[in-house]
């Protein structure tokens, strides 16, 4: 598999390590990481990574309008968005789910899977190393 850069947006700093540990123990996994939205965003754009992990509760901005805003920003509204979160109420759940985000991984997430689990979520194959992410159908 080629190299897989992966930009995770979220403000709790043991969160950013064990994502960065967890890939990076894959050498096919490149983490970026930032610790807010202006950071996140910037790094985004700079970066253009594969896909981004976002968090959903952060304390500056919640996810959906970090989302929202990589979305309709030209550098960024082709690149997936995953969101990840420890809120589990169906409320908020659903309320990812009308998105057109990728998908949605729940805090805990286990890190023995998470790079498995986030190129199932894109869709990646990777026998064949075609890593053009297949949209979700929506309802």
């Amino acid at each position: 598999m080629a190299n897989k850069r992966l930009l995770l947006i979220d403000d709790n700093e043991d969160n950013r390590t064990l994502v960065k540990f967890a890939l990076e123990t894959n050498p096919d996994w490149v983490v970026l990481t930032a610790a807010n939205r202006v950071e996140g965003i910037a790094k985004a754009e700079s970066t253009r990574p594969d896909v981004i992990l976002l968090d959903f509760i952060m304390p500056d901005l919640d996810g959906l309008t970090v989302y929202e805003i990589l979305k309709n920003n030209l550098f960024t509204c082709s690149i997936p968005v995953v969101f990840i979160t420890a809120m589990t109420q169906t409320m908020v759940l659903d309320r990812l789910e009308t998105t057109l985000a990728e998908g949605i991984i729940t805090k805990p997430f286990d890190v023995v899977n998470l790079d498995s689990q986030i190129t199932k979520i894109c869709h990646w194959d990777l026998a064949t190393d075609d890593f053009a992410v297949k949209r979700r159908s929506h309802p």
